[in-house]
């Protein structure tokens, strides 16, 4: 079996789509494993590689609370099914080089590199998970005591760490005090157009706001709801809410009755972005008003920011999605504000009258990215 040039672990995200063009632009004779919420997706493999699964399931329990309490032997079990993943290909495929996009995987890729089944192992971690505002001992010991030194044994046991924020480096080093990587650059996303008739949008005048990702008290869906119903008087604007049904989504239903907007606001669950370009096609804006500075989601360029753009969608923000806020004033590709109700009636009303202007900005802001580059990082690793 010919060495396999590239192995690929990567999140889902906005981007899975167009890193997968990405990796096939650079060898066709490459491995790409997608990560979602329940299973792992084999999306591509080498010509005339057989004999391989298209997914693996992960161990989990049917109720949440019970998967909670679980989570810890369930994480092992999980942790062991990576490694026995990631051995078969490479010991099978020797990949010249791995692009690893989950903590855990690239330490593990990261061993193998050094058993000397891979030439050289790249790390992008998503995010910075650390925060002292977490509630419960399992969650503050998953993700302030496991997942830094989860982190700094990728960092040491990979030849190149790609953060998709400075915030992100920054914070490694104020928690251990000094550099970690060996070395460490920027990753800058490169967005796609995704709509289908993007001189459509140019025209249409839709009339429906979206928010995409989980109903976290942070969230700032309770803001938006309050102003949809003064947004209401004067127009037809509605809420299309995208996500899966979290223990706050109760609460967000209970609210939508209780303001009277049953009829203006929707709640379709989780959905495949595959579906995004029919869904958000009568969309004018999209939401991501975080009430919290200092949430995780500050540290990286959240996943829903990009899956807005590319559908052409100004955003409403708040400062608390981080580095990205400067880009969205900056070149003009929606609204910046602080996470109250009557400056987001102000700054949605704006948007709805100046949609197709803000698409364009959109449009231009796209055709300006040039993007990390496959073939230059694993050139320079």
């Amino acid at each position: 079996m010919t060495r396999a040039d590239m192995f690929a672990f990567k999140m889902e995200s906005s981007d899975t789509e167009g890193f997968l063009e990405d990796v096939l632009a650079y060898s066709d004779n490459s491995v790409v494993l997608v990560y979602d919420f329940d299973r792992i997706t084999v999306r591509h493999l080498p010509p005339g590689f057989r004999g391989a699964r298209r997914s693996f399931s992960f161990f989990k329990a049917g109720h949440p609370r019970l998967n909670y309490y679980l989570s810890p032997l369930f994480f092992v079990l999980n942790m062991m099914l990576f490694f026995r993943i990631l051995a078969g290909y490479f010991v099978r495929l020797r990949p010249r080089a791995c692009w690893m996009e989950h903590t855990f995987a690239a330490i593990i890729a990261g061993f193998l590199r050094r058993c000397g089944l891979c030439q050289k192992a790249v790390y992008l971690p998503g995010d910075w998970v650390v925060n002292a505002s977490y509630r419960g001992l399992l969650i503050r010991f998953a993700n302030n005591w496991l997942f830094p030194r989860a982190d700094f044994l990728a960092c040491r046991l990979c030849d190149r760490v790609l953060d998709h924020s400075h915030k992100i480096t920054q914070a490694r080093e104020a928690f251990w005090k000094r550099r970690v990587p060996r070395r460490v650059d920027l990753y800058e996303y490169r967005p796609r157009v995704k709509v289908k008739d993007a001189s459509f949008l140019l025209e249409a005048q839709a009339r429906q706001m979206v928010f995409i990702g989980q109903m976290r008290p942070d969230s700032g869906l309770g803001i938006v709801l309050s102003a949809l119903g003064r947004l209401r008087e004067r127009r037809d604007i509605r809420l299309l809410v995208i996500g899966p049904r979290t223990h706050d989504y109760a609460r967000c239903r209970e609210a939508v009755r209780t303001l009277g907007l049953e009829e203006a606001v929707t709640f379709a669950g989780f959905l495949d972005s595959h579906l995004f370009p029919e869904v958000l096609a009568d969309c004018f804006c999209g939401i991501n008003l975080l009430t919290s500075e200092d949430s995780y989601s500050s540290y990286t360029v959240p996943g829903k920011m990009m899956h807005y753009i590319q559908h052409l969608l100004p955003v409403i923000v708040s400062r608390g999605i981080g580095s990205f806020a400067e880009t969205v004033a900056t070149r003009g590709i929606g609204r910046v504000i602080e996470p109250r109700t009557e400056i987001f009636v102000g700054a949605a009303e704006e948007i709805f009258e100046d949609q197709q202007a803000y698409r364009r900005r959109i449009l231009d802001y796209i055709a300006s990215i040039r993007g990390t580059q496959i073939r230059e990082v694993v050139a320079s690793s």
